[in-house]
């Protein structure tokens, strides 16, 4: 089985001048798994989060407006020891008058390509500067997560992968359901794209030793379990479609113990499936997971193609029927693998969600990828009880 994903890079510390009125500069150093901002109303938890999303996306316009002067963001490569910091500055208000009065304006704005934005702002105000300490190649001005804001609902609305002619047929529950089915459906397409290249690679492997044995390795020194081989290479030959060449076990333990050949190829796809094991393990995660929290008469499937929910006696219902809290709850963890060991940014996760499933959110985040770096704004103590304190951030 593959190591777990390392983190490659991570928030290493966020410095804001002015945050909501402050006077004092706040400052924290991010931690590399969990990081939780606690605070009142307007004590700036969403505006470091979106501080944060625009430093990593590299769109500085959703900060405009936002209650800060001055903003710096750190992203540190540990194994590089390389650190990228983006500076913002907050244009003032003759800066930006133009867009603080016609909000028409701003919308044009903002389906602008980035590439196109930079010409509407004055030099240097509201977009980020990037100090690179590395004699590498620039950093890339954008860097792969997750951004969950509190509008997550109504965003779908203005999603560009919406289908905007059923708008105003559909209800907000239906563009939410909607939202998770297409995201699940682009994380298996991904997750399906490795389990065939996984396929692909060891067919080939196997070929090459019937045609060529001498050119390949025996595996002689490879050691693993016969019984688990026996139950790979059974899963194999069902993937394949080819029940019919399955054995029983003695046969199998006979021919892989007398017959070199046969042994080379059961220890191929011992290797093939052992691939597809860990390609799939998030998903599988994710669907004993969710089957544990979400109890009682309802059922959640996860398939290649879809998320199905089923009612009491196996009867098909539409996600967007699942209440506001179980929705919520499979967005949040199917964004995490769709984070893919990158950070994942939520306002608010505690929306419409029983306080028995915000005690374990943040463990459940984890259970699925422990290599994504959380970074949350809540008002929930029940999202922090289980999280030690020098993962809260007090404002």
């Amino acid at each position: 089985m593959a190591p777990p994903r390392p983190n490659r890079w991570f928030v290493r510390n966020v410095n804001v001048r002015g945050l909501a009125g402050r006077e004092k500069t706040f400052e924290c150093n991010l931690n590399p798994d969990v990081n939780v901002f606690f605070g009142r109303n307007g004590s700036g938890k969403t505006t470091l989060l979106r501080i944060i999303h625009s430093a990593l996306s590299g769109d500085a316009l959703p900060l405009f407006g936002s209650p800060f002067e001055s903003a710096k963001v750190e992203i540190w490569f540990p194994a590089e020891h390389r650190r990228v910091v983006k500076s913002f500055t907050m244009p003032s208000d003759e800066e930006s008058e133009t867009i603080r009065k016609d909000p028409a304006f701003r919308r044009h704005i903002e389906r602008m390509p980035l590439s196109q934005r930079r010409k509407y702002f004055p030099q240097g105000a509201l977009w980020e500067t990037i100090h690179d300490t590395s004699s590498r190649p620039r950093a890339p001005r954008s860097f792969p997560h997750r951004y969950l804001p509190t509008s997550r609902i109504m965003d779908e609305l203005s999603s560009p992968d919406s289908p905007r002619e059923l708008s105003r047929e559909w209800s907000m529950d239906e563009y939410f359901a909607d939202s998770i089915q297409r995201l699940w459906s682009h994380y298996s397409t991904e997750v399906l794209g490795a389990v065939r290249k996984a396929q692909e690679d060891g067919l080939a492997r196997i070929l090459q030793g019937v045609i060529s044995p001498a050119q390949t390795g025996s595996g002689d020194s490879l050691t693993f379990d016969p019984d688990t081989a026996f139950w790979r290479v059974d899963r194999f030959l069902r993937r394949q479609g080819s029940p019919h060449l399955i054995q029983d076990k003695d046969t199998f333990d006979i021919r892989f113990a007398s017959e070199p050949a046969f042994k080379r190829v059961v220890l191929e796809i011992n290797e093939v499936e052992e691939k597809i094991e860990f390609a799939l393990l998030p998903r599988t995660k994710l669907a004993t997971l969710v089957s544990r929290l979400i109890s009682g008469p309802k059922q959640i499937s996860f398939e290649n193609s879809q998320i199905r929910a089923l009612a009491k006696g196996s009867k098909e219902i539409s996600l967007d029927r699942l209440s506001s809290g179980e929705k919520q709850l499979i967005r949040i963890l199917v964004e995490v693998l769709s984070a893919s060991g990158h950070p994942l940014i939520i306002d608010e996760p505690e929306l419409s969600m029983h306080v028995d499933w915000q005690l374990v959110l943040v463990e459940s985040i984890q259970t699925i990828d422990d290599s994504t770096q959380v970074i949350a704004a809540t008002h929930s103590p029940e999202i922090m009880a289980n999280i030690s304190d020098e993962k809260i951030f007090r404002l």
